[in-house]
């Protein structure tokens, strides 16, 4: 009874970790513009950050809805370091300058 009790607490502790984690990280994407014109209007996500893939995987970003051949522009300064295609969709991986 005594280690069920410590493993909840544990279970507990952890999963209020990982909520305000998410919490900060919602606060930081919510506070930038969006990268595709109308900057200042919402816009469809298709994909959030965390969402739950496959096994041990969770999705690393958000993904925005639009149509094909819609510019993409930059939130923040950064280094591009790889651009790969997967059918309609593609994936930018960005340095962010400020963490170098």
């Amino acid at each position: 009874m005594i280690k069920q009790l410590s493993f909840l607490k544990i279970k507990l502790f952890f999963g209020i970790i990982l909520v305000i984690l998410f919490l900060l990280i919602s606060v930081e994407v919510l506070g930038m513009p969006w990268p595709i014109s109308q900057f200042e209007t919402q816009h469809p996500i298709t994909a959030t950050l965390g969402e739950f893939r496959r096994p041990w995987r969770f999705h690393a970003g958000i993904d925005i809805g639009c149509s094909a051949g819609t510019p993409v522009y930059p939130v923040v300064s950064g280094i591009v370091r790889g651009i790969k295609r997967e059918g309609d969709n593609a994936y930018v991986e960005v340095e962010d300058e400020a963490k170098r």
